[in-house]
């Protein structure tokens, strides 16, 4: 997959200016998204097994806001879609978006190290 496929470049020029000489690295902004993505992450799944749907909500919220502000639009598409329709998905559809999700975080992640090594 086409790392333009996954995380939007103009808005990764955005943010490499935005942090360009300041005190925190845009290095250290990947860093605190995805120790918060995998927390999110994590939420939903516990939110799935408790039968708490409006922790899937909420932390499907924050994936979907946070990824859309790095750039990362698929994985706030998908984030999206769960945040919208966790609340009345089956738990197999709940099961299949999580997994989707999943791998979209992974390949989300795996974008921002390539573009982090590219500039270093």
């Amino acid at each position: 997959m086409e790392l333009g496929e996954i995380i939007k470049m103009e808005r990764w020029a955005i943010i490499q200016s935005m942090f360009l000489g300041s005190d925190t690295p845009v290095e250290r902004v990947v860093e605190v998204f995805i120790q918060g993505a995998n927390q999110n992450l994590e939420r939903i799944r516990r939110g799935r097994e408790a039968g708490r749907r409006d922790w899937c909500v909420d932390a499907s919220h924050s994936l979907k806001s946070s990824s859309a502000n790095l750039g990362l639009e698929r994985l706030s598409l998908v984030s999206a879609h769960l945040e919208s329709n966790a609340p009345t998905m089956t738990m197999s559809e709940l099961d299949q978006m999580i997994l989707i999700l999943s791998v979209e975080l992974g390949d989300a992640r795996g974008a921002l190290l390539t573009q982090l090594e590219k500039n270093s």
